[in-house]
């Protein structure tokens, strides 16, 4: 099994990008998430989507940002366990937050995946010094902590969004 790659700053160019350029360099910056070959990282159909559902901001004269790349590799990595509705809570409480850019939590979820990433490789050792009885033990293991880790994850979610109607109402 082929080893996940630390997510690093400075994959990401430091120029504007047309939609072409953005789903190559995703390719190369997430490729070794991908778990199966013939997965599509990214499209142009779920870049679109993504700017009509304001999960991140309209390109400018068809170019996307730095920012707008860190956004998306983050939808790539939170996608999997939440909607697009939770996403967009995802990130307004985000960047409601104090003095929150999405620079600042692009740079918080960089620290938190790399953390993340390195107990996981670790895991991925482990599995395979087990036997295969065990390594189904650990597999149940892993989804049940999933599956708990993101209904944890949607309950905080929803309530902060509740919070947000009842605080637009109250206003």
């Amino acid at each position: 099994m082929k080893e996940f790659q630390k997510l690093k700053s400075s994959d990401i160019p430091h120029i504007d990008l047309y939609m072409d350029q953005v789903i190559t360099i995703l390719e190369q910056i997430i490729e070794s998430y991908k778990v199966d070959q013939d997965e599509k990282i990214m499209t142009k159909t779920m870049v679109n989507n993504y700017v009509k559902s304001n999960l991140i901001s309209k390109p400018i004269k068809k170019k996307y940002s730095r920012v707008q790349m860190m956004q998306l590799i983050m939808i790539y990595h939170l996608k999997g366990i939440l909607t697009l509705e939770e996403l967009e809570i995802f990130f307004k409480n985000s960047i409601n937050d104090c003095d929150n850019s999405l620079e600042n939590l692009y740079q918080d979820f960089l620290q938190i995946h790399e953390e993340e990433l390195e107990e996981a490789n670790l895991k991925v050792v482990q599995l395979y010094q087990k036997d295969k009885g065990q390594r189904i033990k650990e597999i149940m293991k892993i989804v049940i902590k999933a599956d708990l880790n993101k209904k944890i994850a949607q309950n905080i979610l929803k309530e902060m969004k509740e919070l947000d109607e009842n605080y637009s109402i109250d206003v």
